[in-house]
């Protein structure tokens, strides 16, 4: 399983909880507009909860609906901005701090998107899929700010990234390596385990020590 197909269907994991929680006068929109969603018709699917939110400004589920259609079209700016709106009221929405997180973490924001997953586990239950997704993309994030192509290295200093902001501190690989770990112990069957566990071997192999400031690899292992 890569990181795209994971990214993709755990945007998605939200659809069913959704209906559950729904009054009855929201089905029908709900129905249409996640079906859009379970099809892959994102722009359907917005255009079913911009209606919607026509006939009900306010209705929360609408909007956290509506951010994920954008996400899922990559349009981030827009998601933030719905989400962020939608959150300024309801800071505890589940669906919407899951769906930022997602944006973020698709948008290539990933420090950021390592500690949004991170604020968001206080909202989730624990027997749930989000739960355990959440420390792989944790695990992910960081993995992702440590592991950095060349190009992508010379183009974030080109673009003013500061020198904090590369690679991780030795705290941010205790936190990458411990939400790995969370992730495989709750997910003892999960497809990318194996491949995991060797890359959290290779870590405990090669990790400078805690005097390094930072640890960065321009090339994956």
């Amino acid at each position: 399983m890569n990181s795209r197909s994971i990214a993709a269907s755990a945007a998605l994991l939200w659809v069913c909880l959704c209906m559950a929680t729904a009054s009855e006068g929201q089905d029908l929109h709900l129905q249409r507009g996640n079906d859009f969603l379970a099809r892959g018709d994102f722009a359907s699917a917005e255009r079913v909860f911009r209606e919607a939110l026509q006939k009900e400004p306010g209705n929360r589920v609408y909007r956290a609906q509506l951010g994920l259609c954008l996400l899922q079209q990559k349009r981030h700016g827009e998601a933030e901005r719905e989400l962020q709106s939608l959150l300024t009221q309801y800071p505890d929405d589940a669906a919407a701090s899951w769906y930022l997180a997602q944006n973020t973490y698709r948008a290539g924001s990933y420090r950021e998107a390592a500690g949004r997953f991170r604020s968001v586990l206080r909202l989730l239950d624990q027997r749930s899929g989000q739960y355990y997704s959440a420390y792989w993309f944790i695990g992910t994030s960081w993995r992702a700010v440590l592991l950095r192509k060349p190009a992508d290295l010379i183009s974030a200093i080109a673009g003013g990234a500061s020198s904090s902001e590369a690679g991780l501190a030795h705290a941010e690989v205790d936190e990458m390596v411990d939400a790995y770990r969370k992730y495989v112990d709750l997910q003892p069957q999960a497809p990318d385990r194996s491949a995991i566990e060797q890359f959290l071997a290779w870590v405990s192999q090669n990790r400078p020590p805690a005097n390094v400031r930072r640890w960065i690899i321009v090339n994956q292992p």
